[in-house]
């Protein structure tokens, strides 16, 4: 199955991606169609199947979808407006590229690590380029929530995928995105279905235990608040951190998984809260891999790392004390491990740019509402995904994940260029 899915996804995107275009449903009318180009129609298609893994396909998938975004990239002849994040971003990827060449002790693996952040960057580009039409960007929208709630609820039964699609715990980080789009909606649009929704897609990593994705929701949602009402979101923001707190201590599945001691009641660890440390969580070994691959591949080369793919190559190999484990979970490590100081800094300040931008771009007043809505999910989500980039490697998902604030935030640039 993964095998044909992975065929008919590679030759629907060639396809659309040459069409000259065509008619589609008009999402805000009702027997009303609007024309999309070709490069328009790929963008939407790419959105909506952005959570299929296609099993062992998925490495493939991702370069195969890069060559197109460059091609395309290539063949749409509009300008993009600039943004500090695509030099940034550009010089993070330069680095990356140097250190394949001078570090690298393995240039597959250097190669393979490359091209899951070289992604973002050619998606924003492409997006920049080609989503100037409040039309596709809304369709792109509609129907990748539609799929999402199908996802969900599948999950919810247990269905077994079979590798089609990414496992639960990338589930858990593909609805911070999906959570935070629904709440731009309920803001924009005043309905309440999108605020159903919304709690509908937080009630997953709760249900499933995925601490990774409630931190990760709890941040977006954070900073989605400080974006629309800037100080004045204080008392919001304490009351989202306090929910996700509530739900920690009195939820007993997140509980349990939380801390060490399993026996511990909310009453016990709030009376105890001062003598937590670090030590009474549970990182399900997370905190000795990482400890170890520090200690072994940064910390030797602080400045530039051991090379790009090192530690992936390392992990996979079977090179380490931590069984048949292929990934340390935690994307920053693996930054310091391979890139060192130099990329871990290239990388943040690239991430910092698009954030500070799409703050920048919400709060002009002048923009109109699909730019703000395309602004504030793209700032808000890229902070909630690069929070469960700390207890797990969402690179190596970047379909699922780091795809969606970049992709959003070049809708933005497009619709702004468009509006010169």
């Amino acid at each position: 199955m993964n095998s044909i899915l992975f065929l008919a996804f590679c030759l629907a995107g060639l396809y659309f991606l040459f069409n000259a275009g065509r008619m589609i449903n008009n999402p805000f009318i009702k027997k009303r169609k609007y024309f999309a180009t070709g490069p328009q129609i790929f963008l939407i298609f790419s959105v909506i199947t952005g959570f299929f893994m296609l099993g062992e396909w998925s490495a493939t998938r991702l370069l195969i979808w890069i060559g197109y975004l460059l091609v395309g990239i290539m063949i749409t002849k509009e300008r993009i407006k600039f943004a500090p994040v695509l030099i940034l971003y550009a010089l993070y990827t330069l680095y990356l590229f140097l250190s394949l060449f001078i570090l690298s002790p393995d240039k597959f693996f250097g190669v393979r690590v490359i091209a899951k952040y070289l992604f973002p960057l050619c998606v924003l580009i492409f997006a920049a380029k080609v989503a100037n039409s409040e039309f596709v960007i809304y369709s792109g929208i509609k129907y990748v929530l539609a799929i999402a709630v199908f996802i969900q609820i599948t999950f919810f039964f247990w269905v077994n995928w079979v590798g089609i699609l990414w496992g639960r715990s990338t589930l858990a980080d593909h609805l911070v995105v999906m959570s935070v789009i629904s709440l731009a909606l309920f803001y924009v649009t005043s309905k309440k279905k999108y605020l159903y929704l919304t709690l509908f897609f937080c009630t997953f990593p709760v249900v499933a235990t995925i601490r990774t994705g409630l931190l990760g929701i709890t941040g977006c949602f954070a900073i989605f608040f400080l974006f629309k009402y800037k100080w004045k979101a204080v008392p919001v923001v304490v009351l989202v951190v306090a929910s996700a707190v509530l739900v920690v201590l009195y939820v007993p599945a997140v509980r349990e998984k939380m801390f060490r001691d399993k026996q511990m009641t909310a009453d016990e660890i709030i009376e105890n809260r001062e003598n937590l440390t670090m030590k009474d969580i549970d990182t399900n070994g997370r905190q000795a891999m990482w400890n170890w691959s520090l200690d072994n591949f940064y910390r030797k080369n602080k400045v530039f790392g051991t090379g790009v793919g090192n530690l992936q190559m390392v992990f996979y190999s079977g090179k380490h004390p931590f069984g048949t484990i292929k990934i340390i979970h935690n994307d920053f490590v693996q930054i310091l491990c391979d890139t060192g100081l130099v990329g871990l800094i290239l990388y943040l300040l690239a991430s910092l740019s698009l954030v500070i931008h799409s703050f920048i771009i919400y709060n002009n007043k002048r923009n109109n509402e699909m730019i703000r809505l395309c602004a504030i999910v793209a700032g808000s989500s890229l902070v909630g995904i690069l929070i469960t980039s700390y207890t797990d490697n969402s690179v190596n998902y970047s379909f699922a994940t780091y795809f969606y604030p970049y992709a959003f935030f070049g809708m933005a640039l497009s619709l702004l260029k468009k509006y010169d």
